[in-house]
């Protein structure tokens, strides 16, 4: 099967190798780079790429929209800069033939502080990564997501290799709260101080008793903890804002 692989990126050079090497059957390379001050587009090229440089403006969903757009065959794959695909999940791409879906889901694992996640909400992550362009687009700034309907589960996984450093992480988290803060807002979801509050908890339980999350032991409490932050985060900022009218 011929099929486009698209990556976003934003001063990636140090991961994105990896990232194109784990797809040697697409057929087209298709990068849209979010102006990187780094060596990353003169290494997409080297690797076969096409590179397209295009500002994010925090949407994530236009930005993969966009590259979409430029890509050549029906079927593509989306990759992010710092995730690889399985080598049973090449091979599976690479077996079909006679498809009677229009986008599959992918299971995609979580590798935190070199440990790669077992469960809690990252251990059964599954998202549509793998479709036809014709049959939907992709929707919401944040936490985005491809909106396709007739899909199956495609068998093999996506691993994602989280920041190595706790500082890098946090700082990401932050900037994707206050998207995600404003995308709440965008759905007119309403914030209070007992959500601020119970949100975060409620997520944290969630994560670490009721899915298990203390079998991955230190780096899965921690990564309860960050995600929890995370939620904290973007109803605090909705909340906010809201009492500043």
């Amino acid at each position: 099967m011929k099929f486009s692989l698209v990556i976003l990126t934003k001063n990636s050079e140090h991961t994105l190798p990896d990232v194109i090497k784990s797809v040697p059957t697409a057929n087209e390379i298709v990068i849209v780079d979010d102006y990187s001050t780094d060596n990353t587009p003169n290494i997409a090229r080297n690797l076969g790429a096409r590179v397209y440089r295009r500002y994010i403006n925090n949407d994530f969903a236009k930005q993969r929209n966009y590259a979409l757009s430029k890509t050549k065959n029906e079927w593509v794959l989306f990759l992010d800069s710092d995730e690889i695909a399985s080598e049973e999940l090449i091979k599976g791409i690479t077996r079909l033939d006679n498809v009677q879906v229009d986008g599959f889901y992918i299971r995609r694992s979580e590798v935190f502080l070199q440990k790669k996640l077992t469960a809690g909400e990252w251990g059964s992550i599954q998202l549509v990564r793998f479709g036809k362009k014709s049959r939907g687009g992709w929707k919401r700034a944040i936490h985005e997501y491809w909106d396709i309907n007739n899909t199956a589960l495609l068998q093999g996984e996506i691993i994602h290799n989280a920041d190595n450093t706790l500082s890098s992480l946090i700082s990401k988290i932050n900037r994707y709260s206050q998207i995600h803060a404003r995308e709440n807002k965008l759905e007119n979801k309403k914030a209070s101080l007992s959500i601020v509050v119970s949100k975060p908890i409620g997520k944290f339980i969630a994560n670490y008793i009721v899915r298990l999350g203390f079998r991955d032991g230190v780096a899965g409490f921690v990564y309860a903890v960050l995600m929890s932050f995370h939620s904290f985060l973007a109803w605090s900022t909705l909340w906010l804002n809201s009492r500043k009218k």
